[in-house]
C-alpha cells in the first residue's frame, strides 16, 4: 500500500467527488477518507495509482485503511464491524451513480457464475461397466 500523504488524500477525495461518492454509505463518517478510498477502490476496481484490484482486496484495504487510523489498531471493532458491512452488503450497490460499465459488468458476470455454481445440478459419478 501507498504511503498516504496528504497529498494522496486530496487525490482520494477528487477522485471519490468525480465519481460521486457519498463518504461512508448509511453510517457516520468516522474516518471518511477511507470511505472515500474504498469507493473509489471499488467503483474502478483500481488503486490510484493503476493497480487492479478485485472487491475482495478493495474490502481489505477499507479495513486496513480503518486500523490504521484508529488508536485500538488491529483490535479496532469500527473496522471489523466495517469490514463485515461491506463484505455482506456491498454487493448490493454496484449500481451507484459513477460506477464505470466495466465495473458493473464485472459484478454482474461474478454474479452469474456464482449463481450458476450454486444452482447447476452436481455431475453424477461415472456408472461402472456391466458386465457382458
Amino acid at each position: 500500500m501507498p504511503t498516504k500523504n496528504r497529498d494522496y488524500w486530496q487525490r482520494v477525495r477528487a477522485r471519490a467527488d468525480a465519481l460521486g461518492s457519498d463518504g461512508c454509505t448509511k453510517v457516520p463518517d468516522f474516518y471518511v477518507d477511507c470511505c472515500y478510498e474504498h469507493d473509489v477502490h471499488v467503483r474502478t476496481g483500481l488503486t490510484l495509482h493503476g493497480q487492479a484490484l478485485t472487491k475482495a482486496d478493495a474490502d481489505a484495504r477499507f479495513r486496513q485503511c480503518l486500523q490504521q487510523h484508529s488508536p485500538l489498531g488491529v483490535l479496532s471493532p469500527l473496522s471489523w464491524w466495517r469490514w463485515a458491512g461491506v463484505r455482506l452488503y456491498g454487493w448490493l450497490r454496484p449500481h451507484r451513480a459513477g460506477a464505470s460499465r466495466a465495473t458493473l459488468d464485472r459484478v454482474m458476470a461474478a454474479s452469474t457464475e456464482s449463481r450458476d455454481a450454486v444452482t447447476r445440478p452436481p455431475s453424477a459419478p461415472p456408472s461402472p461397466e456391466s458386465p457382458v
